[in-house]
């Protein structure tokens, strides 16, 4: 049996092996509880509690309520969804009870809330301004390497805008989008509130952009940025349609797609950004929203509840029961002959015979059969008629 030689265990052959070295604990790794030392307690970061679906829902009943938009039932009865008119509103159908949670706070709400309310807190500034601009190749590159791009992209943005036009009002959110050759290219959707889109505005607002996020060369920069009026909070869905995909949870379900997926996106960091002044105004419209969903929503389950109440039935007649074998006795007394028993075969026996292929396992139908057509109903009919006579005469000798 061979013998393997042992190693020496000096200091320099255990700095050479790490493996072998022990990990550090801190205290703050340590549990609170019987084992943890005395006034050490475990720190846990609160973790982002988002429903897309509820604050989808929410969104739509504020909408409806507030005569921003007018949110109806689909066709389908079996949809769970909220009927609006004007200021009031009742459930069509009782919804799930993660649809009508109360409201989460500011924090907790998806981009998509928080994007409509900041274009709401941008049209108090007056006219809303949508732009679209698309990163450089260069631009891109450096964003990606920061790792976060968007935190990155919005402070190269507000300053050039501030620079340029003063200090505004705007919000934006990041997207990527293959290009010809098949590379992932960075853009930005965002609104802002930039006054009257004179011309030389125009320019300054193009000119600002090109220097925060890069320029193309060529023809190909009069593609590079778009703005147009925004009048509606359209745009404000448009611009979020696409930051869901930017949560925990979602990233973590498309992380296994292969790259390059619609459903996976290549950077990391939010999705969804504005100005201080612009979150601070929309913070303060989204409270005002809970509450009055939260009030609306309170009467519709009061009302329903008087509505409901179950009314008095007058319970059915019991009759007495007879025992057994009473029946019998007086159908057929003593003393007489039993009366001839009719013939329990109809034509309905017929209609109502199924005529599946064999081992299909539609055995009972819906509705009532289609007639048999009329050659085979009298060919069945002198069929048992035939027979029947046949053992009549027999029986009579």
């Amino acid at each position: 049996m061979p013998l393997t030689p042992k190693l020496p265990l000096d200091a320099a052959h255990a700095e050479a092996r790490p493996c072998c070295a022990p990990v550090p604990v801190s205290c703050a790794d340590t549990p609170a509880g019987e084992n943890a030392p005395a006034g050490v307690q475990k720190r846990r970061s609160a973790k982002r509690r988002v429903s897309p679906l509820a604050d989808r829902q929410f969104l739509n009943e504020f909408k409806a309520l507030s005569g921003v938009a007018n949110y109806h039932a689909p066709a389908a009865s079996d949809v769970p969804a909220i009927v609006s008119m004007g200021m009031g509103y009742a459930p069509s159908d009782p919804l799930p009870s993660y649809l009508t949670k109360t409201p989460r706070h500011w924090r907790d709400a998806t981009d998509e809330v928080q994007g409509f309310f900041a274009f709401q807190a941008l049209t108090g500034a007056g006219p809303v301004v949508g732009f679209t601009v698309w990163c450089s190749p260069e631009i891109d590159a450096k964003a990606r390497a920061t790792g976060k791009p968007l935190p990155w992209l919005h402070k190269r943005l507000k300053e050039a805008l501030d620079d340029e036009l003063g200090p505004v009002q705007w919000m934006a959110s990041l997207e990527e989008e293959k290009t010809a050759d098949g590379t992932l290219l960075l853009h930005v959707h965002g609104a802002g509130a930039f006054g009257n889109l004179t011309r030389s505005r125009r320019r300054g607002i193009r000119k600002a952009m090109r220097s925060a996020l890069g320029s193309w060369d060529g023809r190909a920069s009069r593609y590079q940025c778009k703005l147009k009026i925004a009048r509606d909070d359209g745009w404000a869905s448009y611009m979020t349609k696409r930051c869901w995909l930017a949560l925990p949870g979602v990233r973590k379900r498309f992380a296994c797609d292969r790259p390059g997926s619609q459903w996976r996106l290549s950077f990391d960091g939010p999705a969804f950004t504005m100005t201080n002044s612009v979150r601070a105004r929309a913070k303060e419209l989204h409270q005002q929203a809970r509450e009055i969903v939260i009030e609306a929503r309170g009467l519709a389950k009061a009302s329903a509840g008087t509505q409901s109440a179950p009314e008095t039935e007058t319970p059915a007649p019991e009759f007495p029961r007879l025992p057994r074998g009473a029946l019998a006795a007086q159908e057929e007394p003593e003393g007489l002959a039993p009366a001839p028993r009719a013939c329990t075969w109809e034509p309905e026996t017929i209609r109502s015979r199924s005529r599946d292929p064999p081992g299909s396992g539609a055995s009972v139908s819906a509705g009532p059969d289609p007639p048999l057509p009329e050659r085979r109903l009298v060919g069945q009919v002198a069929e048992h008629e035939l027979t029947a006579l046949a053992v009549a005469q027999r029986d009579d000798g």
